[in-house]
């Protein structure tokens, strides 16, 4: 089973950091190279591949490891003796040691990705296109190699990306609720419907009067946070000297 890896900001810009520079010096060990022409890398989501009329039909080539997947292709089919051969492509000819030549080019350009990523190196390729190429489920990261008149497609499985990214935070460790809940207070309130008092009475109040309330026993209390949030429900009870709250839910 393939793994999976998301290609976000994090991997994108790895791989834009890494990526040219090993491009550059896989070029150097293996390609004729003309300094008077430019090459450009750039990363991408592989959903650009998908504006290529002729996607479906490359040549492409797997190189399989544990940690995902890497696909080559050429954007013609002699993209590659053209790039590595450079202005002696036409001369080179086509047999057993030139082959070999472009499998082992192919196989360096994959291990040069794979060392800038601390993956361990692929040791072989196999004639395997990836699963829709190009289409909108962007798991994979695609590296465009541009070189005189042609170029390269390299696709990588984002999960290989994964040492990458960013570290995340390190959490407090969970406690228990009444650990967390410690010994913190909350002003709790009970509100009882008083009867109507006149003012003046109100002066007169003292420790121990009575005041009627319009609250029948059988009637349910709410209790209340500073905030008026109900937490819960009781009646009126009595402990030891206090009037209560016998809760109910």
């Amino acid at each position: 089973m393939r793994r999976l890896g998301f290609l976000g900001k994090s991997r994108l810009d790895a791989a834009s950091k890494l990526f040219p520079e090993a491009v550059a010096n896989w070029r150097a060990q293996w390609c004729f190279v003309d300094e008077q022409v430019p090459w450009l890398s750039q990363c991408s989501d592989e959903t650009a591949l998908a504006k290529q009329e002729a996607v479906t039909s490359l040549a492409w080539q797997k190189a399989q490891g544990r940690a995902g997947s890497i696909w080559l292709a050429g954007q013609q089919p002699d993209a590659w003796r053209q790039l590595l051969f450079g202005v002696h492509a036409k001369n080179i000819p086509e047999d057993a040691t030139a082959r070999h030549l472009l499998v082992q080019a192919q196989l360096a350009l994959v291990n040069a990705l794979l060392a800038e990523l601390q993956q361990a190196p692929f040791e072989d390729l196999v004639a395997e296109a990836p699963n829709a190429p190009g289409g909108l489920y962007s798991d994979r990261l695609l590296l465009n190699i541009a070189g005189p008149d042609t170029q390269l497609y390299v696709l990588l499985d984002a999960a290989l990306l994964e040492q990458h990214l960013p570290s995340l935070p390190t959490l407090p460790a969970l406690v228990n609720r009444q650990a967390a809940i410690g010994k913190a207070k909350i002003k709790l309130h009970v509100r009882l419907p008083l009867a109507s008092l006149a003012l003046g009475e109100m002066n007169d109040l003292q420790a121990g009067d009575i005041l009627r309330a319009r609250t029948e026993l059988a009637q349910p209390l709410r209790l209340t946070t500073e905030q008026a949030k109900v937490v819960a429900e009781g009646y009126l009870a009595r402990h030891q000297d206090h009037l209560a709250l016998q809760l109910t839910k």
